[in-house]
Formats: C-alpha cells, structure tokens, sequence
C-alpha cells in the first residue's frame, strides 16, 4: 500500500468518527463578501449534504486564487479535478498528466482529440461556476475525472494556506450533491498535515529574513 493510500486509510477512520452533526467553527468558514447571486453560492446552500453524504477523496487543484497560496486571506475560491475512479484514488498522481493536458488545452494548443474542440471554450473561460463538469476522455486516458469548484478556507487548512495540489476533500460518490468541499485539517492524516505545517512555517521564515 503507497503512502496516498495509507494516509486516506487514515482520513477515512476519523471521517467516519465524525460528529453526527458539523460543527460550523470546523466544517466551513466565512462566505466571502461577493458570494451573494454567485453561482459558487450553491456550495453554502449544500454544505450539511455534503456533511452527511459525501465521502473523503483525493483531488488536485488545477487553479487557485493567487491569495490561497498564501496565508492571511480568509477564503478564496479555487477548481479540482476530482474522480472516484479507483486507480486515480490509488494513484492521485495520475491527475498531474490530466492537469498538463488541460492547461495545454486552455492555453491554446492545437488538437484533433475526439471531444476536445467543445471543450475549449469551457477550458479557456476565466469565470465559469462548474460543479462536476465531466472532462473528455482523450483529456483523462479514458476515466471519468470532472471540474468542480471548491473553496479554500484558510482555518481549515493546515499551515492557513495551500502548500500542494494534492488535497484531501468531501464529495458524495454518486454526485448529490454535486458540489465538493476540501476536508477540514482536524481530518487530515497526520503526516501531510504536519508537512503543510512545516512548509508554511518555513515560507514565513524565508519571509521575514
């Protein structure tokens, strides 16, 4: 068993030790000023499904507000790849070669992939509101991996702000709700949590120097 392996193995024991009821302090964080008519709206309005349907999964972040990356911001919006397909579980890296040809895609490089030229403008549209929006499968080797918006609280995650693209969220397997959350820290393996620690902490050293 790999390391990704190990560590879900290890997120899903305490997901399934969670309260029968979030607590709000821990499952979300403040809506952002500009959320109110947004389509990312729709996240708030699902969160407690979510809670009691969704399942922990493995996800990479294809883009992230700038101000994600670094601590002190409160909330930002973001998009996943996410997929259940069991060897992408097994193999979160497999989302790497997905993301290369995504952006490959949105940035404008020529292809005569089956399903692709539909998919450009979707790949090349800064404000779109997907909630699993499947990719094309000469995007994806032949597995089912969608686009999905997410956001990224920053009391949530370890360190108070993103260190990798591969991140541990909440999704229900069967897509209701559609909408997806990043799993709150208090649920993380311990072992990734304290590297995001450790890195945001060296950031802030590197910082102040």
């Amino acid at each position: 068993m790999n390391v990704t392996s190990l560590w879900m193995h290890e997120v899903r024991r305490r997901w399934e030790d969670r309260p029968r009821t979030p607590d709000p302090a821990s499952w979300t964080g403040p809506a952002p000023e500009w959320i109110e008519g947004d389509g990312m709206a729709r996240i708030f309005q699902e969160r407690d499904a979510i809670y009691r349907a969704g399942e922990p999964a493995w996800a990479h972040i294809l883009m992230a507000n700038s101000h994600a990356w670094k601590p002190g911001t409160p909330v930002a919006p973001g998009t996943i790849l996410l997929s259940h397909d069991p060897m992408i579980q097994r193999e979160p890296e497999l989302y790497q070669g997905v993301s290369q040809r995504f952006w490959r895609l949105k940035q404008g490089a020529a292809t005569t992939a089956v399903g692709l030229a539909s998919q450009i403008p979707f790949a090349q549209d800064e404000m779109g509101r997907w909630f699993r929006r499947p990719l094309a499968r000469s995007l994806t080797s032949g597995r089912v991996v969608y686009v999905t918006g997410v956001f990224f609280w920053s009391k949530q995650v370890p360190g108070g702000c993103l260190q990798h693209n591969l991140i541990p969220v909440v999704a229900a397997r069967g897509g209701d709700p559609p909408t997806v959350m990043v799993l709150p820290k208090v649920f993380w393996p311990t072992e990734l949590r304290e590297r995001w620690e450790t890195a945001a902490r060296n950031e802030g050293d590197d910082s102040s120097d």
